[in-house]
């Protein structure tokens, strides 16, 4: 039963699924473990929000799986959840100003934007532009070195 929640929760959507089988390739055995942590916490999937699921699914790769942390920020980011709530707490706003580092998305014409980037290591990150114009909580525009694309 708990593994027909994990498909369909996180391995049916496309976004998620690129995490699944990320964590499948580090570990085969990932799946048995993201379902052994829900059978021995308090944790539902079933008939809860998105951002409560993924939230679970974060205190799991936290706790089993820290290099892929970034990727949880990344996916919780483009489903459009909360840059103010759990993976999403995360992810840096940039600021346009003197030192700062260079966003190869950033537009000095569109001033209704606002930017947030996700670090992976070195010079890898990942940025996302969110419109503040339009009432809308996914963003507009990524570029990812995972090579996600927006749905």
């Amino acid at each position: 039963m708990i593994l027909s929640e994990i498909t369909d929760v996180f391995y049916n959507d496309s976004l998620w699924r690129y995490l699944i089988t990320s964590l499948l390739k580090i570990n085969h055995l990932s799946l048995e473990e993201l379902k052994e942590f829900l059978k021995t916490s308090s944790y539902k999937l079933k008939g809860n929000s998105l951002e409560y699921k993924c939230s679970v699914l974060d205190k799991f790769i936290k706790e089993h799986y820290p290099t892929l942390m970034p990727l949880v920020t990344e996916l919780w980011l483009i489903n459009g959840l909360s840059t103010n709530k759990g993976a999403g707490l995360r992810a840096h706003r940039w600021k346009q100003c003197e030192g700062a580092i260079e966003n190869p998305i950033f537009d000095p014409q569109k001033r209704e934007s606002h930017y947030y980037h996700i670090d992976f290591g070195g010079q890898n990150r990942t940025w996302l532009e969110y419109n503040k114009s339009e009432n809308q909580y996914r963003p507009v525009r990524i570029l990812s070195h995972n090579a996600i694309k927006l749905k």
